[in-house]
């Protein structure tokens, strides 16, 4: 979600992002893409972030095509480098389950 500046900032973004948090992926689900993370790395993460947030700006029928531009070039990085550097993936979930737990409160 933070890998393209172009949606990193705007009120727009920022509907989606909790609507994605709250909606798609909630509390087990946060949980589950930590596990993931810790068991199988950053770019096994990173992908599936970014393969569930395409499908939910999809779903929304929302024209941001940014989404799928951010999608795309995640993919691309992947395919090009072993190395990809996807430490954002720690950041994004970090911020995501801080956000999921204030709402809990």
């Amino acid at each position: 979600l933070k890998i393209e500046p172009a949606i990193v900032r705007g009120d727009r973004r920022r509907a989606l992002v909790d609507e994605f948090i709250s909606e798609k992926l909630r509390p087990d689900g946060l949980f589950l893409l930590r596990l993931i993370q810790s068991n199988s790395g950053d770019i096994v993460t990173c992908e599936l972030i970014a393969t569930l947030w395409h499908k939910f700006v999809s779903a929304h029928g929302s024209q941001c095509h940014v989404g799928t531009r951010v999608f795309a070039e995640v993919r691309k990085m992947i395919s090009r480098s072993v190395e990809f550097d996807c430490g954002i993936v720690s950041a994004t979930l970090t911020e995501l389950l801080k956000k999921a737990s204030m709402g809990r409160k």
